[in-house]
Parts: C-alpha cells; structure tokens; sequence
C-alpha cells in the first residue's frame, strides 16, 4: 500500500504540476524562403502613351494573389520617379490596356479580382502580373512582397 505522506506527497506534485503561470517570450527573424514568386524583365515594344520610348516589362508569377508593394524612385535625388509607369493585371498581355500607375509608394494586387487562387474560377496554377517601366536609367524599383 502507499504511505500516507507519499499519498500527499504525489497530490500535491501533482497539483503543482498541472495549475500554474506559463509566461513567454514572442521571438522574431527572418527567414528566406522561396515563396513561389519570380520575377523575369523583357524588352517588349513601345510605351502605350509615347511610341518613341522602349518599355522593360517585369513579369511578376506566383502561386497566391500576393499584394505587392511598390517604391520607385530616381538614383540621384532619391525623390519619387513621376514618370509614366503601367501595371497589368488581369491575366493578359494585352499591354495596350495597362493601367497607370501614380507616383511614389503603391500596393499592387497580382490579380484584379480580388479573390484567392483557389477560388477563381477557371483554376489556375499560378498567377500573372506584368509591371511596365520606361527603359531609362536612373530609377531604383523595389519590389515588396510578404
């Protein structure tokens, strides 16, 4: 038979163990991941505003609607490019029917529906989204995705 001490002994471990304050820290990194996002640049014909200017297409892929945020700016002043940039997103490359996009910071979306891949309807393997720069030198494109 057990002992009454040891009796108590195992109760009161066992309250001990099962009641009690748990306290923790929230740690944060960073860690580089391959998302399933590419990004691939093409010469591809004229500016739809100014024919006489080339335009370098990014193609941006991914396998999520992915919100991308955007900063252009120019090398030597740092100041946001005012220049005309174009983004297309509606599953085309139809460039003609790119939208332009205001200076400064953007939020783009991959796709202009709004929805997640796996809710688009006909379903897709990945998503694609094209942003149109003018070929000049001088701008610095960050492109930010989660």
């Amino acid at each position: 038979m057990i002992d009454k001490r040891h009796f108590i002994l195992f109760v009161l471990i066992l309250l001990l163990s099962s009641s009690g304050t748990v306290m923790g820290q929230f740690v944060s990194f960073r860690l580089e991941l391959p998302a399933g996002v590419s990004f691939k640049s093409k010469v591809i014909g004229p500016n739809p505003e100014n024919p006489d200017q080339q335009m370098i297409w990014i193609e941006m892929v991914a396998n999520e609607n992915l919100t991308v945020l955007l900063d252009l700016r120019e090398v030597d002043s740092g100041k946001y490019y005012d220049g005309l940039v174009y983004f297309l997103n509606d599953g085309t490359v139809n460039f003609a029917q790119a939208e332009i996009v205001s200076q400064g910071n953007q939020t783009l979306q991959l796709d202009n529906r709004g929805m997640l891949i796996r809710n688009l309807e006909p379903l897709a393997n990945s998503l694609h989204a094209w942003l149109g720069l003018p070929a000049t030198k001088g701008i610095v494109a960050k492109i930010e995705y989660p």
